[in-house]
């Protein structure tokens, strides 16, 4: 559910809830040497629940340059062996990131047009394990779905 509202020609803002459920059955496992024994490599099987707020802000400076600004949430509740709910990394500060466009734009007839952009990203307080032998973090996870305690 998305609601929009233009302010005026410049400025329009965006507020919303995305509810998403992903069902995952990932099994991932590798004939050993003697290719007659397999080990389980990965074997996750769960449901994933997401809810995504978001708010944006775009104002559009003039008729070739456009700012777009906002923010999204995300919050985890996990649930243990004893059955009770825990929101083991409540206490995390933001992921942050700088998103920067510029594109070029060059129309050679009605049916014909060519567009080149350039796209940096810069990420940043990034949520990783906490521990300093560890690779693990949210945005490298892959298959690889851990519950772990994480900083920023």
């Amino acid at each position: 559910m998305t609601y929009n509202n233009k302010l005026n020609a410049k400025n329009k803002i965006q507020v919303g809830t995305k509810y998403s459920l992903f069902d995952y059955d990932n099994k991932q496992s590798m004939l050993q040497d003697d290719l007659a024994t397999r080990t389980s490599l990965v074997d996750f099987d769960e449901s994933i629940g997401v809810v995504r707020n978001c708010v944006n802000w775009k104002h559009r400076l003039n008729d070739d340059i456009t700012v777009v600004a906002g923010i999204h949430n995300y919050f985890a509740q996990v649930e243990t062996a004893e059955g009770s709910i825990s929101e083991p990394n409540k206490d995390l500060d933001l992921l942050k990131a700088h998103h920067f466009v510029l594109g070029y734009e060059k129309r050679f007839a009605e049916n014909l047009m060519a567009k080149v952009e350039v796209y940096y990203q810069h990420l940043y307080n990034l949520p990783v394990e906490n521990n300093h032998t560890s690779y693990y973090s949210t945005i490298n996870e892959g298959l690889e779905y851990r519950y772990v305690d994480l900083v920023n």
